[in-house]
């Protein structure tokens, strides 16, 4: 099993992201080529338009830079993925990698294609998507290029994909969500595996505690800030987050109900879709069903932060469907105030 050690607290200072900037939140469908930008301080919404036909007909899985662009998965009129990047500002779109043109066998980068993409993380100019449903892939943002982390789920027929990098551990096909653990290290969680580390340098994949970690049905994840790991349940009888400690395995219930019993004050959830925790330390939750965003503290107290009764601008009707919600790419782990490294 891993060890842990916590960091000492470090100054303020230390985070590597404009914390100024970060009252915003993005949030992506997997249905529509579009993102909502949220002010939280304000509730209000913002639709960034990224409808590029034929290169972009459908927007998924968002990673936001410490600069401010918004990666996302891009699907365009051939059903082949690429990674776009977006700045809010000017929503000016530009091809990262993989397919950049819907009608044209056009490729950005050199590596392995991405196939179908289930989700993205960004960590110090790497963006690690996971292809295929079994294979992890880095992909450096200034060349576009793709490197396998893991193996394929079967031996690759060419001899540039071979050489990629070695890939010595295999991924199982029922994942939920990767978060990055320090510069090295990513943790992935399975939702009927339980929770892997893998070794970026190797691609060694370590499963700790299979099967027996993660309830039923698991949504996305983040780490919290004291370092526990948040994941959601949306059921009709669970709307819940969970906190699992790291160390021990243990298991408690973080903010929403189950089975009668509740956690943490405020409105309570329906469907809570997807969590992103920013370098400040809030937990922030979209609510499918209630198409709302909530601010959460460390104690799983639930303020609405934006909703179809808080703030003004476009509506969040359209993202009630598989919705993914990012916030500014955070510092290493261990530039971040109590939380766990190796």
């Amino acid at each position: 099993m891993p060890q842990f050690q916590f960091v000492l607290p470090l100054p303020f200072l230390c985070l590597c992201v404009d914390l100024a900037a970060e009252t915003r939140l993005y949030l992506g469908s997997s249905v529509f080529a579009s993102i909502i930008e949220v002010d939280t301080a304000t509730g209000n919404r913002k639709l960034i338009d990224l409808d590029d036909w034929p290169r972009v007909i459908k927007a998924t899985d968002l990673a936001v830079s410490r600069e401010g662009f918004v990666y996302f998965d891009a699907f365009d009129a051939l059903q082949r993925t690429g990674i776009h990047r977006v700045d809010p500002t000017s929503q000016a779109v530009l091809p990262i990698s993989g397919g950049i043109d819907g009608f044209r066998n056009d490729l950005l980068g050199e590596g392995p294609s991405f196939g179908r993409i289930d989700h993205l993380s960004l960590d110090g100019g790497q963006l690690f998507a996971i292809s295929l449903g079994q294979t992890l892939i880095r992909t450096e943002l200034t060349t576009g290029d793709r490197f396998f982390v893991t193996s394929p789920p079967e031996p690759p027929t060419s001899r540039t994909l071979a050489l990629d990098q070695p890939s010595p551990g295999a991924l199982p096909n029922n994942f939920v969500d990767l978060v990055p653990i320090d510069a090295q290290t990513l943790l992935v969680a399975d939702a009927f595996e339980g929770l892997m580390y893998v070794d970026i340098p190797s691609g060694r994949v370590t499963s700790w505690n299979p099967g027996s970690i993660l309830r039923s049905n698991p949504r996305r994840l983040d780490l919290a800030p004291d370092g526990r790991l948040l994941y959601s349940i949306a059921d009709p009888d669970e709307a819940a987050l969970w906190a699992v400690n790291l160390r021990t395995g243990t298991e408690t219930l973080f903010s929403g109900s189950f089975g009668g019993i509740e956690a943490g004050d405020g409105p309570l959830f329906r469907s809570p879709s997807d969590i992103a925790v920013d370098a400040r330390g809030n937990i922030w939750v979209y609510d499918a069903l209630e198409l709302s965003l909530y601010r959460l503290t460390q104690d799983g107290d639930r303020t609405l932060v934006s909703s179809p009764t808080v703030g003004s601008g476009d509506d969040f009707f359209s993202f009630q469907f598989s919705p993914s919600l990012a916030t500014f790419e955070k510092a290493y782990p261990s530039q971040r105030l109590g939380w766990l490294v190796y």
